[in-house]
């Protein structure tokens, strides 16, 4: 796990979120609580510009300017929900894809529930193109 050099706190149309970068590469979006105490922080200029760079291009996501983001991302996962979390980057903005068809990419057809939990385990929901997975009906 990298160690976190900055982050920026940003309040959206979803809610209250904090951008987490290392020297290298955004880290981390996370959700938090209305009442959340976080503050903004940076030890390090390069983060601190990888932070405000990606508060920017969500804001244009929120505002409807942007379908994808020019951002250097780096999840911490296992080797498979990283191929997963991979999968879904390449799923074209607007396009629904469900579990098993990442599965079935990913050459392993009965993977479709470990699919939904790497999923649900990215640490940089939004930016990840999560909006784009759906559940089997």
């Amino acid at each position: 796990m990298s160690e976190i050099s900055a982050r920026k706190i940003l309040l959206t149309p979803v809610g209250k979120l904090a951008i987490v970068a290392s020297e290298v590469a955004i880290t981390e979006l996370e959700f938090l609580s209305p009442k959340s105490s976080l503050k903004d922080f940076s030890n390090s200029p390069y983060a601190k510009a990888l932070v405000d760079l990606a508060a920017t291009e969500l804001g244009e996501y929120f505002e409807g300017k942007r379908k994808q983001f020019d951002l250097k991302l780096e999840p911490t996962g296992t080797k498979f929900q990283k191929q997963v979390w991979l999968q879904i980057q390449k799923v074209p903005f607007g396009e629904t894809v469900s579990y098993g068809a990442i599965a079935k990419a990913l050459r392993k057809p009965n993977a479709a529930r470990a699919v939904g939990g790497a999923v649900g385990a990215n640490p940089i929901p939004i930016l990840l193109s999560l909006i784009h997975i759906s559940e089997p009906t």
